[in-house]
């Protein structure tokens, strides 16, 4: 190999397994030429020192060091120089620049426009999740096609950043790493599963270290640090929490303490006039500067509440009406 292994795009889990498995690396590296015995076998490799450089034309090349070869014994050569996609039997117009040309919405550039594509066959090298996604939209788009629908955007999602959550609340968990093959096994052959599956153990343990990010998970904080009692819920559980706005005064005690960011603070209303703000049940007054200041109507109603309770307390069993 060329490039050493730090700065080369070896992902760090296959380099350790390669590596368990007993493959030598000679970094800064390139292949010169092969020899063959009589037969036309190989028998052996001449490598050179060399360093990756770019071409008069910009691509980046191998330069070898003059004076720099060696040879390696051995019998076999795997050609790992990556891969490219073979797109010669698409339509004129669907490919470019080694990968497949598609709009927007993954449809190939075809006069049908009924050809979805996705993965790196037209994003180029990505991850396992995006062409997961790309399956999900054209299996949607598919739908809308043969159901005659238009194709539209998708909707915008909200990702959740890190920082909204309160992990106060999640205590540290190590990763579970997924059990391998012995290496030993690995070396004796090349249909061997690498990667085993988790137990059942293992997956309830790794599951549970997700933190379930701008999603209710039913931990009670805001119901139980809520100090107006304006969370209700009939259920531990997700979608069975509602909010008294009526009785809410907007502390924001339980947005600050939802270990997982689903409650969010959000602006009222703006109004010129105060006056125009009419709010039957609201318990605090709804204009600038009126801190703990209790609106006209949730005042009238504690001076009614102490009224009657200064009634019932001057009236006596007998009906005199006397004090205690």
């Amino acid at each position: 190999m060329v490039a050493s292994p730090p700065p080369s795009l070896i992902v760090p889990e296959d380099l350790a397994q390669a590596r368990d498995e007993g493959v030598l690396f000679r970094p800064g590296t390139a292949l010169v030429r092969v020899l063959a015995d009589v037969e036309g076998n190989v028998r052996g490799a001449v490598l050179g020192q060399a360093a990756l450089d770019r071409d008069e034309h910009g691509a980046v090349t191998p330069r070898l060091t003059p004076g720099t070869e060696f040879e390696v014994p051995c019998d076999t050569i795997l050609v790992a120089i990556g891969q490219v996609q073979l797109l010669d039997w698409l339509p004129a117009g669907c490919a470019e620049r080694g990968l497949v040309k598609a709009d927007d919405h993954g449809r190939l550039a075809h006069p049908g426009g009924t050809v979805f594509t996705g993965g790196d066959v037209m994003r180029g090298p990505s991850m396992v999740v995006d062409a997961l996604g790309d399956g999900k939209r054209a299996a949607r788009d598919i739908d809308r096609v043969l159901s005659a629908d238009p194709l539209r955007p998708e909707d915008p999602v909200e990702v959740m950043p890190y920082d909204k959550l309160n992990t106060a609340y999640f205590r540290p968990a190590p990763r579970t790493e997924a059990p391998l093959t012995p290496a030993a096994a690995r070396r004796t052959s090349q249909v061997t599963e690498v990667t085993l599956a988790y137990s059942r153990e293992q997956a309830l343990a790794e599951a549970d270290r997700c933190m379930s990010c701008g999603v209710c998970n039913g931990c009670d904080n805001c119901y139980i640090v809520c100090p107006d009692v304006s969370v209700l819920r009939d259920a531990r559980q997700n979608g069975h929490y509602s909010i008294r706005t009526h009785y809410c005064k907007g502390c924001l005690v339980c947005v600050q303490e939802c270990p997982t960011g689903c409650l969010e603070r959000v602006p009222e209303l703006d109004f010129d006039d105060p006056g125009d703000v009419i709010r039957m049940e609201t318990a605090f007054a709804p204009y600038d500067g009126a801190h703990a200041e209790q609106a006209p109507f949730t005042r009238q109603l504690i001076e009614d509440a102490i009224a009657e309770y200064d009634r019932s307390r001057s009236m006596r069993p007998n009906g005199d009406g006397a004090t205690p």
